[in-house]
């Protein structure tokens, strides 16, 4: 076989089907694909929103945790909620090597406290923005930035836009919890 040759072990391979078989479910549960945030327009937002240290963002549905160590390099204390297995666990590997402040959770950001944001991050898709609105709505303190990537919050007034620096980009959605 030619998982031996390489020297990969059955238990190893296994172990990878079982969490490639539990993202595909994952993305099936959530409806919400891995899509990273480009991180040019990481960069962006983050300028956009004059970040201050010490200042407390979340990211809901942080992927691979881009959001979450930019922030924590600029002395912001920075959270993000991962569901799908693969990605917690390669943001994990990156908060391990690079980024020792940041905290990942494997975790699903509803059961999420959120009261004590400044910021609250996402970057999901259409189809559960509506719910993401109904907790936003009850979770996140008066006063809080809150900035939806590509997908605005059903209900709520954007207090800005901020568009992409490129052509067919996604646009920022900017709220304040009011």
């Amino acid at each position: 076989m030619l998982a031996f040759a390489i020297g990969i072990s059955a238990s190893a391979l296994a172990l990878l089907a079982v969490a490639l078989l539990a993202g595909a479910a994952m993305n099936l549960i959530t409806r919400v694909p891995y899509a990273p945030t480009p991180p040019a327009q990481v960069e962006r937002i983050l300028d956009f929103l004059r970040l201050r240290p010490g200042q407390r963002l979340y990211d809901l549905g942080c992927g691979d945790g881009r959001v979450v160590f930019a922030a924590s390099c600029r002395g912001v204390i920075a959270t993000g909620y991962e569901l799908q297995p693969l990605t917690y666990l390669r943001a994990k590997a990156m908060q391990l090597v690079r980024y020792r402040p940041a905290h990942i959770h494997f975790g699903n950001f509803q059961d999420a406290n959120l009261a004590d944001a400044d910021i609250i991050f996402c970057f999901l898709v259409g189809a559960v923005m509506p719910k993401v609105a109904d907790i936003l709505s009850a979770k996140s303190p008066r006063g809080c930035t809150i900035v939806s990537y590509g997908f605005e919050l059903p209900g709520w007034q954007p207090e800005s836009r901020l568009e992409s620096a490129h052509a067919g980009g996604s646009a920022f959605f900017i709220y304040r919890k009011k």
